[in-house]
């Protein structure tokens, strides 16, 4: 499929944004309703007067050039000689975001290679493959550093929750390795998917169909050569970076106690499980449980504190869906026009 209806991608837009902020009007309220009837009325005055503004603010602008990183990732695998600009990529991003809310499984992939394919007359295939790769390797380096973190310092776990952690831990790093290997070995990797029905409907066909797609994207890539690779690695290093800066910013902003190492490994091993939770309803969900689950139990922060961080980092992602939706209607007037 290399074309996209527009307005199919209006209504997707539309009900991006719409979600986004009726997302945010419910938690506002969820949380003005609390107070009211003395559930953690304590809790949420305290954190309100606690609450420093400039952290916070920064914490958002770490956010920001974590999208923007993960542009210049992206670009690092575009097997074009004149690179697209890199703020417009960003926007890209932002745009893909919020089609991956909209709709099921990972659609803002999809819908940011189409508008780059449309808007700077590059092969869809290319830019398609070069975006798959770019997140294959956001996963690959997240896996790695959630578990590097956990055999090199010692968190501060619950022994309650030790096995189940140190099952999550097992089971990103043997994530890791697998997808290293698709990576490596692409073509092996897509003679063994050949050999299950393709008949299979649900999250397994979708599961099926995403592998299909990344080893084609690698395949398709390899050409590039390990320089283009080593780029991207090191974009998305970056791109990592500046989202634990924002998270730990964020805890700065509410003068909590945290582990750094903890964080690091909160923030790694709930985007390596990212993977396997983009295909369920509801997926964020999901996420923000295990990302306030993990910080309470790796990064010895208090239980309200890790609960007013997972809704700010939250927020955050909505703004940025609020973006996103910005940025679709600017793509969806200028894609059948020739870039400036």
């Amino acid at each position: 499929m290399t074309e996209l209806a527009p307005d199919a991608i209006h209504k997707a837009r539309q009900r991006g944004i719409w979600f986004s902020i009726l997302s945010i009007v419910i938690i506002l309220c969820i949380i003005l309703a609390l107070r009211n009837l003395n559930i953690g009325k304590e809790e949420i005055d305290s954190i309100l007067i606690r609450v420093s503004w400039p952290p916070l603010l920064l914490s958002c602008l770490a956010m920001s050039l974590a999208f923007f990183f993960m542009g210049v990732r992206w670009s690092a695998l575009l097997p074009c000689k004149d690179k697209p600009p890199k703020i417009e990529l960003t926007a890209l991003i932002c745009a893909g975001l919020l089609l991956n809310y909209a709709a099921p499984g990972p659609v803002g992939e999809f819908g940011a290679a189409w508008f780059a394919h449309k808007r700077y007359k590059l092969p869809f295939t290319d830019t398609l493959a070069a975006g798959v790769a770019a997140r294959l390797i956001g996963l690959i380096s997240a896996c790695f550093i959630g578990t590097l973190v956990w055999l090199i310092f010692p968190l501060p776990t619950t022994e309650e929750y030790q096995t189940l952690i140190e099952l999550m831990v097992f089971t990103t790093a043997a994530g890791g390795l697998i997808l290293m290997a698709l990576a490596l070995r692409p073509r092996q990797f897509n003679s063994l998917l050949e050999r299950f029905d393709t008949s299979t409907t649900g999250i397994k066909a979708t599961i099926l169909n995403m592998l299909r797609d990344i080893t084609r994207s690698i395949e398709q890539l390899s050409a590039m050569g390990l320089p283009a690779f080593a780029k991207s690695a090191f974009w998305s290093l970056c791109a990592h970076s500046s989202v634990v800066t924002g998270i730990i910013l964020a805890a700065i902003a509410l003068n909590t106690s945290y582990s750094l190492e903890g964080l690091i490994f909160t923030y790694t091993i709930t985007t390596a499980a990212a993977v396997l939770l983009f295909a369920l309803p509801g997926s964020y969900l999901g996420w923000d449980a295990l990302f306030f689950g993990l910080m309470v139990n790796t990064a010895a922060i208090p239980l309200s504190d890790a609960m007013a961080i997972t809704i700010i980092i939250r927020l955050q992602q909505f703004f940025f869906m609020l973006l996103g939706g910005i940025s679709l209607g600017w793509l969806l007037q200028t894609t059948e026009k020739p870039p400036a």
